[in-house]
């Protein structure tokens, strides 16, 4: 009912309050909304009995060939989709990450425990009995932040972890050219509840993908484990294309200016 009062509001405000008479008429039934509107005069009954008969029926898309409207997956969409697609075989020992277009071998982990993450960002980690941890984290470019690997972006980074994990002095940031180029490379040194922690990161953009893989740990150990997680880094191969946003073309996805929704009616 809602939805149906909101329309003929609309249709009032922009084609007058006269055509509501005899032009249009809204109304809903269950969760049918219906809308008849034409651009000649009808006799007000008829008027009537057709959206009422529309409300109540049950409809159906006919096909038409090209079909006036089409479905086009939004970014996000996409990335959900092939996130889901990603794999963690530990029977041969990859990650295959459909949505960046990566794969890589965990061979190197051996002494650690592998497996997928349930948290938002994380896509699968690794515990080390000592308290190292490592964590593979996609995401979306976020296309309000600073541009990925500007200065002010490496600014904000660094801030956020100094911040994060209490630390004493300044993160060293840099941009490396593996395992893409541009890549940015960050180790800082700080607390955490109290521990203190290492933390190295990795962070690329693949397409509209941001992949951030990251080891921390105990800083009394941080050493030992760190050849481990690099060897996970020198491992990646492409695999696939990465998630993008895909602009509508005319050129390439020609849908016509006009063309005819074919309804059928069946009372109920």
């Amino acid at each position: 009912q809602q939805m149906a009062a909101a329309a003929e509001s609309v249709l009032s405000h922009y084609l007058g309050r006269e055509y509501r008479r005899n032009r249009f008429r809204t109304a809903s039934k269950g969760l049918n909304v219906a809308i008849s509107i034409y651009d000649v005069d009808r006799d007000p009954e008829e008027l009537n009995r057709e959206v009422e008969l529309l409300a109540g029926s049950r409809m159906a898309v006919m096909p038409e060939d090209p079909a006036p409207f089409q479905f086009v997956p939004t970014l996000y969409d996409r990335y959900v989709e092939r996130t889901g697609a990603s794999t963690l075989d530990l029977d041969q020992e990859t990650w295959t990450d459909r949505a960046s277009g990566w794969q890589t071998t965990i061979e190197a982990l051996s002494g650690w425990t592998v497996q997928r993450a349930n948290e938002p960002h994380v896509r699968w980690f690794a515990n080390y009995p000592d308290g190292t941890l490592i964590q593979w984290t996609t995401e979306l470019v976020d296309p309000l932040q600073p541009e990925f690997g500007t200065d002010a972006y490496l600014e904000k980074l660094a801030a956020a972890f100094s911040e994060s994990l209490s630390a004493q002095e300044e993160p060293e940031v840099e941009l490396v050219d593996a395992p893409q180029d541009p890549t940015v490379r960050m180790e800082i040194a700080g607390e955490l509840e109290g521990r203190s922690l290492m933390l190295r990161l990795w962070q690329w953009r693949s397409g509209d993908v941001l992949v951030t893989y990251s080891v921390q740990g105990p800083e009394a150990f941080f050493g030992r484990r760190l050849d481990e997680a690099e060897a996970v880094l020198k491992g990646l191969v492409p695999r696939g294309e990465a998630v993008v946003q895909e602009e509508y073309s005319p050129e390439t996805d020609p849908v016509e200016d006009e063309g005819i929704i074919e309804f059928r009616v069946d009372d109920e």
